[in-house]
C-alpha cells in the first residue's frame, strides 16, 4: 500500500510541471492576441489632438480614436515637447516613419503653439514684449507677414525677397545669408534692345549668380525691358535663353519682364505695343519650355497705365507703401526701395513673395 502512494505521489510531481507549463503557454497566448490587436501605435507631440488630425478624417473615425496619455522615450533632449500616444492609422503628413522591435512606429513631431503669437477680436498678431512686430518676421522658420501699420497678421508663410543688379555693387553674400533676412534673389540679367543692338548683359551677373550658387541662396531673374516691336523682342528672348544654357540656370528659375518705360528716344511705349512685347516675351518663352515667366511694374503702369490690359501670367507689383493696393491676383510686392541688408553697401529693394 505504501509502495502505491509513494508511486501516484512521484506520477503527480511529474505532472506539476506539464500543468504549469500548458498554463503559461496559454497565457502567453492571450498576451500575444492582445498585442496584435495593438499592433501600431502612434507618438504625438502635442496637446490637443484635434489640432493635428487631417481634416478629411470622417467624424465617425474622430470619434473612435483612443487617447491615452502616458510618459514615453524622451525624443527631445529640450524637453519641448508633451507626448500622448493615439491608435490610428493615418494621421497628416507630418508623420515620419521608423521601425521599432519589427512593428511599424510612427511619429509626429508638433511644436507648442508660439506664446507670443496672440488672438485679439479674430485677429492675430506678434508680440515683443509689449510691442506688436510689424512687417516681416522669421518664426520657428517660418516667415510671418504683419501688416505694416496694424500689426495683424497678413500671411504666415511667404517669402522675404531682393533684388539686385550691378547698383549694389560687389555683394558680401555670406554675410547676406547670415542676416536670416532674405529667403530669396531676384537678380537682374541685363537690359533688352530697341532692335538698333543686341541686349546687354548686366556687369555683375556672373558674379552674384556664381556667389547665390555658392551660399545656396535661391534665385530667379529679371531683364529689363527695351523692345518696341516683335523684332527686338524676339532678340530679348534669345538672348533669355543664351543666358540661361550658358550659365546652367534651371528652366524652372523664374523670369520676370521688367516693363517701365513710357518714352525711349522719342518712342512712345502704347498699351498695344505694350501688350504686344510682353505677351511675345512671355509665350515664346513658355513654348521654349520656360513655364515661369511674368511681368514686373509699378502699381500706375499695371492699372491705370500702359500696362493695364489682360494680362494671364503672374505679376510683381511695385508700390511703396504701408500696403499693396493691387486688387488683380499677383505673385509678389516690392514695398520699398530703401532697405537696408548686411553685405550690400547702400539701398536695396525689398519684396514680400506669396
Amino acid at each position: 500500500m505504501k509502495k502505491r502512494i509513494i508511486i501516484i505521489f512521484i506520477i503527480i510531481l511529474m505532472l506539476i510541471p506539464l500543468f504549469l507549463f500548458n498554463e503559461g503557454e496559454a497565457s502567453n497566448k492571450k498576451v500575444n492576441k492582445k498585442s496584435n490587436n495593438n499592433k501600431k501605435q502612434y507618438k504625438v507631440e502635442s496637446d490637443n489632438i484635434s489640432e493635428i488630425i487631417k481634416e478629411n478624417v470622417t467624424e465617425k473615425v474622430k470619434e473612435n480614436i483612443i487617447i491615452e496619455e502616458r510618459k514615453v522615450e524622451e525624443y527631445s533632449k529640450e524637453n519641448k515637447f508633451k507626448y500622448i500616444t493615439v491608435k490610428y492609422d493615418n494621421i497628416n503628413e507630418y508623420i515620419k516613419e521608423e521601425e521599432k522591435e519589427i512593428e511599424e512606429i510612427k511619429y509626429i513631431c508638433i511644436k507648442e503653439e508660439n506664446k507670443n503669437l496672440k488672438n485679439e477680436d479674430g485677429k492675430t498678431y506678434y508680440y515683443e514684449g509689449n510691442n506688436k512686430v510689424k512687417g516681416l518676421k522669421l518664426i520657428d522658420n517660418k516667415r510671418y507677414y504683419f501688416d505694416f501699420e496694424t500689426g495683424e497678421l497678413i500671411n504666415d508663410n511667404v517669402k522675404s525677397v531682393i533684388d539686385i543688379s550691378s547698383w549694389q555693387g560687389e555683394i558680401n553674400f555670406d554675410k547676406v545669408k547670415e542676416t536670416n533676412l532674405v529667403d530669396s534673389v531676384i537678380v537682374r540679367v541685363g537690359y533688352g534692345t530697341t532692335d538698333d543692338n543686341e541686349p546687354v548683359l548686366d556687369s555683375r551677373f556672373e558674379g552674384n549668380i556664381n556667389e547665390l550658387k555658392r551660399v545656396n541662396i535661391p534665385y530667379d531673374i529679371y531683364l529689363y525691358g527695351y523692345a518696341q516691336d516683335i523684332n527686338s523682342s524676339n532678340k530679348e528672348v534669345d538672348f533669355i535663353e543664351k543666358i540661361f544654357k550658358k550659365y546652367k540656370i534651371p528652366k524652372e528659375t523664374f523670369i520676370w519682364y521688367d516693363a517701365e518705360l513710357t518714352t525711349f528716344n522719342s518712342f512712345y511705349y502704347s498699351r498695344p505695343i505694350y501688350n504686344m512685347i510682353v505677351d511675345n516675351f512671355v509665350y515664346k518663352l513658355n513654348n521654349l519650355g520656360y513655364k515661369n515667366v511674368g511681368l514686373y511694374s509699378n502699381l500706375y503702369m499695371l492699372t491705370k497705365g500702359n500696362l493695364s490690359f489682360e494680362k494671364k501670367y503672374p505679376v510683381w507689383v511695385a508700390q511703396y507703401y504701408k500696403k499693396c493696393d493691387y486688387i488683380g491676383e499677383h505673385k509678389g510686392w516690392q514695398y520699398t526701395s530703401d532697405g537696408k541688408i548686411d553685405g550690400i553697401e547702400g539701398k536695396v529693394d525689398m519684396n514680400i513673395f506669396y
